[in-house]
């Protein structure tokens, strides 16, 4: 698939799927006076200029002729730009804050002496915690853009222009992302929608919650060893719960 970045008065936003930028061009954020590259290109073009948008162009709802792209960039972006985020990356990342925040409950709830763990409620807690942490989620994907999980692995959440999305859009995402990605936690939906999720993203298409917010999830460096660094924090979360939980209601072993 491939990626393009765009430029505004001499500031350049990216990288970009090709179906985004049309979306861009279509809803009139780009004008043809706007600048496009994409890695092959030996400089930065007009997007009224370059005859693969020229079709798009005609479509937009934008009196193209009546704004300046401005000035280009001084030089090119870098063709290693933060890239888009495989589908495992972001089930790691997703897990892990899961699992972090079950974690910091249990620990919690233990203190006043009730084991979620021993008591059978476990699963219950587990259906209850996901709609909290997605909205807790929300919040911090609107003012920093990631999420424990996802910084570990070098992953942040933008909208298509590079910005943080607001967070009425990113509360809507995550319920998206609850009902269509995470099948409210049930263990068999859950294998479905993870799948048909995973399908999209090898493809190079947007999840169903990322396309309905405008946003995407860019990975910043790609690393696989952090991939099994996740993987075993996660392990060490949910080791530490237990015992962090067993201490709040026994205390100390003596």
């Amino acid at each position: 698939m491939s990626t393009w970045w765009y430029a505004q008065n001499g500031d350049a936003y990216g990288p970009l799927a090709m179906q985004r930028l049309r979306h861009l061009i279509v809803t009139g954020e780009l004008t043809a006076q706007d600048w496009l590259w994409t890695p092959g290109m030996p400089s930065w073009e007009r997007a009224g200029a370059l005859q693969v948008f020229a079709q798009t162009v005609q479509a937009s709802r934008s009196p193209f002729n009546m704004r300046d792209g401005g000035p280009p960039p001084s030089a090119l972006p870098s063709s290693d730009q933060p890239r888009r985020a495989g589908p495992w990356t972001r089930l790691f990342a997703q897990w892990f804050d899961v699992y972090l925040l079950f974690t910091l409950l249990s620990v919690l709830v233990a203190l006043t002496g009730y084991r979620l763990e021993r008591d059978g409620t476990r699963f219950l807690a587990q259906l209850l915690i996901l709609p909290v942490g997605l909205m807790i989620q929300a919040a911090l994907l609107s003012t920093i853009g990631t999420t424990p999980g996802k910084a570990m692995l070098g992953l942040r959440v933008r909208r298509w222009d590079g910005a943080l999305a607001d967070l009425r859009t990113l509360i809507r995402r995550q319920g998206l992302l609850l009902l269509k990605g995470m099948g409210f936690g049930l263990p068999l939906i859950t294998l479905v929608t993870s799948f048909l999720a995973k399908k999209k993203l090898d493809r190079a298409r947007l999840t169903v919650w990322d396309e309905a917010a405008g946003t995407d999830v860019y990975q910043t460096e790609h690393r696989p060893g952090r991939l099994w660094l996740c993987a075993l924090a996660t392990m060490l979360v949910v080791v530490a719960g237990e015992v962090l939980a067993d201490i709040a209601i026994n205390g100390f072993p003596v």
